[in-house]
């Protein structure tokens, strides 16, 4: 009796938490198709295991929905970073793409790696592991936190393979 109350316990937890994780992303993905562009604050803090304090720095994020992505980094030193869909390196291509498919959303239907949601009161959290060969030997996960109320990207957490952390902090103009 206890196993059968146990298995329809268990039933109903899988069904709402898969229902719940449908509904996230049915939100999210929503959400990106109607993006155009992106431009906001950022403040990016690397913590690196071979340094003692984290590498800080700060800017302006922009994204167009071209393909076309730009970090203007303030602090600690000057520095414009683009990235875009085309790169004549193969390997830079690669990278490239990747990140444009967390802005643009598609990484949320890439079979390559799992992704699984959470919420809380004020958020909406989705959380990314890559599957077995692919980026699993350089990423081990990535978080991105939305406001639940405008959908805008929070933050972004990458953990790599090696135990260190990026997070960037995103924040309106």
């Amino acid at each position: 009796m206890i196993r059968n109350l146990l298995i329809i316990i268990y039933m109903f937890f899988v069904n709402t938490t898969l229902a719940q994780n449908d509904s996230i992303k049915k939100i999210l993905q929503k959400h990106f198709k109607q993006i155009s562009e992106i431009e906001c604050l950022y403040k990016q803090e690397k913590k690196l295991s071979m340094i003692n304090k984290p590498l800080i720095s700060t800017g302006i994020f922009r994204y167009d929905k071209k393909g076309d992505m730009i970090w203007e980094q303030e602090t600690p030193f000057e520095q414009i970073y683009s990235i875009n869909k085309k790169s004549n390196n193969t390997s830079e291509r690669y990278i490239n793409q990747f990140i444009i498919s967390i802005l643009n959303g598609k990484i949320l239907e890439n079979k390559k790696v799992q992704v699984s949601y959470l919420d809380n009161n004020d958020q909406y959290i989705a959380i990314i592991t890559p599957n077995k060969n692919f980026m699993q030997n350089k990423i081990n996960e990535i978080k991105l936190n939305f406001n639940k109320q405008s959908l805008a990207l929070n933050s972004l957490k990458i953990i790599f393979s090696n135990n260190d952390i990026t997070n960037i902090n995103f924040y309106d103009k």
